[in-house]
């Protein structure tokens, strides 16, 4: 944490003034540098986002990347999160149970834009509810013909019926709305929080699951493409270890859009990597070097477990980094691997955020 407060106080103008305009939604009207998360699916970043932010976020629930979420930390003496729904778009029902007019000046089928709105959705102090309230916000998204008071857990009229997290989610299925371009907005604080805001996006995946989706893979992919055309933006790639770079569909739409250069990779799940592999050794000690899917700014290494706490998500990946004794699927792992020390420096999530709160602050000076 000390690495932390040396950021913050180094550019706490800078990112609490960058933030602050992000809270507001200014970036609509005016390009401010931002941070913005993409992957494909699997390819780690919930794990990732929920170690930069410091929470916990819900996984693999078939809600929880279905909309843009933007999030905020920031120092306080006492933790709290304030949740908001920043709605740039309206939704207008479509003719067909699969839209197929996507075109570039209508990449979001049945969302039109419309004057940006901000609704409170609620406050908490308990670090424990951020999943469940975060979980019932996309909902509400999800939702736009209903209020969002009424998915508002303790007080909405859904959420508090039996069962209502699985109907809620239910509707969402049967209504046909799978993503949408409108933002979840989280204002964390607490104590030792750095500066720091981002964005995550829906990861981008092969296929739909039936035939009549087929159109969602379009917007996902849209939806990414309109952050990664922010030219102020940069941008955090999430590539996992037991993975093919090869294969991410992530990484072409980021060369497409002449993008690299302010782009930075995360290669996520190391403890995964196949080290026993001469090939494989050799394969990603090359993409560390950036001779091979080479980026802008370089690359970073992850390793986070799916632990009940981020805290022990943080005790295990230092472990894991300092080459102590960690297992993982009752076999024993070591780091680095023949090769890998002088990349060290490049290891661990907190080295990310000192990166990525460094290079922000810069920007936003600039």
């Amino acid at each position: 944490m000390d690495s932390f407060r040396e950021f913050a106080t180094n550019l706490n103008h800078f990112n609490k003034t960058l933030g602050e305009l992000h809270a507001i939604g200014v970036q609509h009207d005016v390009q401010l540098p931002e941070l913005v998360l993409l992957g494909d699916q699997s390819a780690g970043k919930s794990s990732l986002m929920s170690g930069l932010a410091g929470f916990n976020l819900p996984r693999s629930d078939g809600v929880c990347t279905r909309c843009v979420t933007h999030i905020r930390v920031s120092p306080h003496a006492e933790w709290s999160c304030r949740v908001s729904l920043r709605k740039a778009y309206a939704y207008e029902m479509p003719l067909s149970d699969s839209p197929d007019n996507i075109t570039a000046s209508n990449p979001f089928p049945s969302w039109t834009p419309m004057p940006q709105e901000i609704q409170d959705f609620k406050t908490i102090q308990d670090p424990a509810e951020i999943e469940e309230v975060l979980k019932w916000a996309q909902i509400a998204i999800l939702n736009p013909d209903s209020p969002a008071a009424h998915y508002i857990p303790g007080s909405g009229h859904v959420a508090t019926q039996p069962n209502g997290l699985q109907n809620a989610t239910h509707s969402i299925e049967a209504s046909g709305i799978k993503f949408s371009p409108n933002v979840i907005a989280l204002e964390i604080k607490g104590p030792d929080y750095p500066e720091l805001s981002f964005y995550d996006l829906p990861g981008v995946f092969a296929a739909p699951a039936t035939q009549r989706d087929a159109y969602t893979k379009d917007i996902v992919i849209n939806l990414a493409i309109s952050y990664i055309q922010h030219e102020s933006a940069i941008l955090i790639w999430a590539v996992p270890m037991n993975s093919d770079p090869h294969n991410s569909h992530m990484l072409d739409l980021i060369r497409k859009e002449n993008a690299l250069e302010r782009t930075v990779g995360v290669i996520t799940k190391a403890d995964l990597f196949q080290s026993t592999s001469v090939s494989s050794r050799a394969k990603w000690l090359k993409v560390l070097k950036n001779e091979e899917f080479r980026v802008g700014l370089g690359y970073y290494v992850t390793s986070r477990l799916e632990r009940d706490t981020v805290e022990e998500q943080d005790r295990w990946e230092k472990m894991f980094f300092m080459n102590e004794t960690c297992y993982s699927n009752s076999s024993v792992l070591s780091w680095p691997p023949e090769g890998f020390q002088e990349f060290a420096l490049r290891c661990g999530v907190e080295r990310l955020k000192m990166e990525v709160s460094d290079r922000i602050g810069k920007a936003f000076k600039d």
